[in-house]
Parts: C-alpha cells; sequence; structure tokens
C-alpha cells in the first residue's frame, strides 16, 4: 500500500540504490512489486515506532533493486524488463520469468486466432485468401546473407570455379532452382503454427527457398525422401501422411507455452545464453566473410559459411539477420525453441535406437547435436570401427582419430561411436525432461563456447571432470582428442547409438 513515507525496510532498498549512484523512489518500489518484478518485505515480527509490525526487505531485493534500476523504464514492458534481469542471473521470481517466456509465445500470432474453433481446412483456407489479399510474405533470405552469397560466388567463378559446385547435383534427387515463393513461406510457417506439422515436402521446398542460388540441396533431398531412404524412422517419427508433427498434434504454441510453464528454470537458462551465442557467432561470421570478400581472397570464414548454408547453422545466421536488433522476448522465444528441438531430440533417439547425434561446435559458439538417421551425405562423417568398455558399463567405441575432408565437406576430426543403454543417455545428452544434472553434451558444448583457441592443457581437465561427472569413462586419449577439436574449432563428431 502506497504511503507518503516509505516504511523502514523500503528506506534500506531506497539508501542502497543511491550508493550505488541509481535514484529509486517509495513508488519505483509499489509499481516494480505490482508488476512481480520485486518481491515484498519479509515481516520481521517487532514493533516500529508506531507500533505496528517492522519488516525487512527479502535478502535478494537488493541485487534485484539494481538492476530494475537498469533496465525498467517508462514505456519498458514487463515481460522485457524481466527477460533482462534473468540475462543478468538476477534472482527474478520464478512465476514471472515463466510468464515472460509465456509472453514471448504470445507474440505469435495468426489470422483467425480469434476464432480457434474454426474448421482447420476452412482455416487455412480462409489463411491463404489472407495472404494473397495483403501481400504478407516471410523474408526468406536478409539482404545482407544475398550480399554475401553473391561475393562468393563472384569471386569463385572469377577464379575460374564453376558456381554452384556441380558436384553437388549428385546428392540430390530433386535438383533444380528453388518454387516456393514468400508467400508460399509464410502459409506453411502460418499452417505449421496452427496444426503443429509440416510435410516433409514443405520442409524441403523452405530449405531450397532459403538458399535460392544452389541449383542443388542435399540437405532439402535427404528430407524429402526420408520416407523411402529410411521407412523405419520415418514411421517412428513421421505422421501418415507425411508431415512431422512438433510433438502431439497440436498448436505449436502450446507446446513452448507447456515448456515456459514446466521447463526447469536452469534449463530455460541455459538454452537463453546458448540462442545468445548462436546469434554473436552468426554476426561474427558475417563479419568475418565479409572481411575477406573485402580483400578478394575467399578463405576459412567463407568456406565455413558455404558449409553452413546448406544446415541448420545456415538458418541460424538467417534468422539472425533478419532483425538487428532483437528485443528480449523475441530471444527468448529462440531459447524455447531450442529447448523444444532438444527435447525433441531426446524422444526421437528413444522412439528409433539406431538414431545419431553429433557433436558440433562452430566458431565462436555452441551447436547442439541433432538427430539423424543412419544416412550420410558426402560431407557427411562416418563412423569409425573399434570398441573398448567404460567404467559405468556404458559401451564406447574408440578408434584413432583423423582429420580429413569429404566432398566438398568440412575438416573434421572423427571419434569413435559410443553406444549407450537407454536408461543412461541422460548421461551423455541434455535433456530438459531428464533430472540428472550433469549431462556430458551440456558440458562440452559450453566448453567449445568458451575455450576456442586456449590451450589444451587448459581445456583437459575441465573435459576430465566433465566426463567424471557424467559418469563416462573416456580414456585420456579421448579426451585429448576432443579438447584439441575444441581448441582449434574443428568440426568433432560423436556417433551415439542407443542400444
Amino acid at each position: 500500500m502506497s504511503t507518503d513515507t516509505p516504511s523502514a525496510a523500503d528506506q534500506l532498498l531506497i539508501g542502497h540504490a543511491y550508493r550505488h549512484g541509481f535514484t529509486v523512489t517509495a513508488k519505483m518500489l509499489e509499481v516494480w512489486r505490482n508488476r512481480r518484478l520485486l518481491p515484498g518485505n519479509v515481516p520481521g515480527g517487532g514493533l516500529g515506532r508506531g507500533k505496528g509490525s517492522t519488516s525487512t526487505p527479502a535478502p535478494e531485493s537488493f541485487d534485484l533493486v539494481l538492476g530494475l534500476a537498469r533496465h525498467a523504464g517508462r514505456g519498458k514492458r514487463p515481460a522485457d524488463v524481466a527477460l533482462l534481469l534473468f540475462d543478468e542471473e538476477l534472482p527474478v521470481p520464478e512465476q514471472t520469468v515463466r510468464a515472460a517466456f509465456t509472453a514471448a509465445v504470445d507474440t505469435l500470432t495468426v489470422p483467425g486466432d480469434d476464432a480457434p474453433d474454426t474448421d482447420p481446412d476452412q482455416r487455412l483456407d480462409d489463411l491463404a485468401d489472407h495472404i494473397a489479399d495483403t501481400g504478407l510474405t516471410v523474408t526468406m533470405v536478409p539482404a545482407r546473407a544475398r550480399r554475401i552469397d553473391e561475393g562468393i560466388a563472384r569471386l569463385a567463378r572469377a577464379a575460374g570455379h564453376t558456381w554452384p559446385p556441380p558436384e553437388l547435383t549428385a546428392f540430390d534427387k530433386n535438383p533444380g532452382p528453388p518454387t516456393a515463393t514468400p508467400k508460399d513461406a509464410a502459409l506453411a510457417a502460418a499452417a505449421a503454427a496452427i496444426n503443429g506439422t509440416m510435410s516433409l515436402e514443405d520442409i524441403g521446398y523452405l530449405l531450397r527457398a532459403m538458399n535460392p542460388t544452389a541449383t542443388a540441396n542435399p540437405i532439402a533431398s535427404l528430407v524429402e525422401t526420408t520416407r523411402n531412404d529410411v521407412p523405419e524412422f520415418a514411421n517412428a517419427v513421421l505422421t501418415e501422411d507425411n508431415h512431422l508433427a512438433l510433438g502431439p498434434v497440436r498448436d505449436a504454441r502450446d507446446h513452448l507455452r507447456d515448456l515456459a510453464a514446466t521447463a526447469p528454470l536452469q534449463d530455460l537458462a541455459r538454452t537463453w545464453k546458448t540462442a545468445a551465442g548462436v546469434r554473436q557467432w552468426a554476426l561474427d561470421l558475417c563479419g568475418r566473410v565479409e572481411e575477406e570478400l573485402a580483400t578478394g581472397q575467399l578463405g576459412g570464414a567463407a568456406l565455413e559459411w558455404m558449409n553452413g548454408r546448406y544446415a541448420m547453422a545456415g538458418l541460424a545466421v538467417l534468422s539472425t539477420l533478419k532483425e538487428r536488433d532483437r528485443p528480449p522476448v523475441q530471444h527468448a522465444l529462440d531459447a524455447l525453441v531450442l529447448l523444444y528441438q532438444l527435447g525433441e531430440f531426446h524422444r526421437s533417439t528413444s522412439a528409433f535406437p539406431a538414431a545419431s547425434g553429433t557433436f558440433s561446435p562452430p566458431r565462436g559458439c555452441c551447436r547442439h547435436p541433432s538427430a539423424s538417421s543412419s544416412r550420410t551425405s558426402s560431407a557427411g562423417t562416418r563412423p569409425l570401427p573399434g570398441r573398448g568398455r567404460c567404467q559405468t558399463g556404458l559401451v564406447a567405441s574408440k578408434a584413432r582419430p583423423r582429420t580429413g575432408r569429404g566432398p566438398g565437406g568440412p575438416k573434421e576430426r572423427a571419434m569413435g561411436e559410443i553406444s549407450i543403454e537407454r536408461q543412461h543417455l541422460d548421461h551423455l545428452l541434455a535433456d530438459s525432461a531428464s533430472t540428472y544434472g550433469a549431462p556430458y553434451q551440456r558440458a562440452f558444448a559450453e566448453l567449445a563456447a568458451a575455450h576456442r583457441g586456449r590451450p589444451v592443457a587448459e581445456i583437459l581437465p575441465l573435459l576430465r571432470r566433465a566426463a567424471d561427472e557424467a559418469l563416462l569413462g573416456f580414456t585420456d586419449a579421448d579426451l585429448r582428442e576432443q579438447a584439441q577439436a575444441i581448441s582449434t574449432g574443428e568440426r568433432y563428431v560423436l556417433r551415439v547409438t542407443v542400444a
């Protein structure tokens, strides 16, 4: 309740802020509490000067007041402020954090949301008409990415190379220029949000449209031919009409809202920071490629760009470039999508034990494992033979590492297979649904993000501690190979088989 004179507890907070260079008033404290950004004072049980009970600030209030003084202000949305505090690892009330992540999902609106009971087919027809009438489109390739693509093509042709590389055509069963339009993309994205599914054909179309200068796209081809190439895997993860379902078939936004409400806060924090790392990596890559284009010489950055252009890394770059200044709620949405993808990876490996995972840190940030079938593209890696036994009873292969290039592929350091019993999978791979607290993937990704370029001797004990905590018996040679890959930024592959 507002009063003219701040309580003794509030005076402590006001004075704390003043000593740190901020002006905070009793009214500001009241507003922050009403918005659930700041906890109330804790009753102390004693008597004040007016014979009423005294109270003291909650311990976390002192740090929160400083954060709020930095970030809150006229016109700032409470959800944005809560997320900025969350980013600084300040003790924002959990209910407020979850409400902010839910608000991020609520920014995803589709025409017809005000009539959710409309027949789905009718709603899609109405949506198609709305897109046609309004000219609604989706930016497939931001201008900066187009300029980089054009610059690489120009220098490659000037050096006497055929561009795009004709060799890729052999690995694409449906070669040819993209046919999906920005309006098609807008309809496909909206339909996926409403139904929680997307057909493999649409996914392939969109992958091709997001790399429009490529006359062949092996990754899109792998997606489009999943049903024919690996029917057992397709039966486990696809609907009968060849759609990839985002969990139980329903509005995809509901899946994200569920994560916002139930995912452990530490998982939300990790994916929040990972999303920030991916964004920073993408911007850094663009800058490095543009420097090479300015010199007229294609180097490592251009190679990294070209390899990622056909894969998830390339999609991350395009997403980053669509918004120069990404507001906190959009960053929260990125984190939820990433957390959802990690959960789906785990569910895929459970449904189809032959699925494999890849640790592949791009330069400057971590890239999380992704499920795949036993198929491998020409630029992919293949498992090496040999096997040894871990201390935990998990079975892992052991092989000599090799460094090389597949046709058109990046420099790679290969690692042997690891075969793990399903109940121990969360020892290796991070899973938001698991209570296991020390998965090796999480530690590997964090080290890859923070220690590229650092000495192997510095990275090795950190990996050894992570392996011990995850109860994985990697040998010293295994860990040294991993540390070398993190240090140099090379692709490092671990093929996982679930027993």
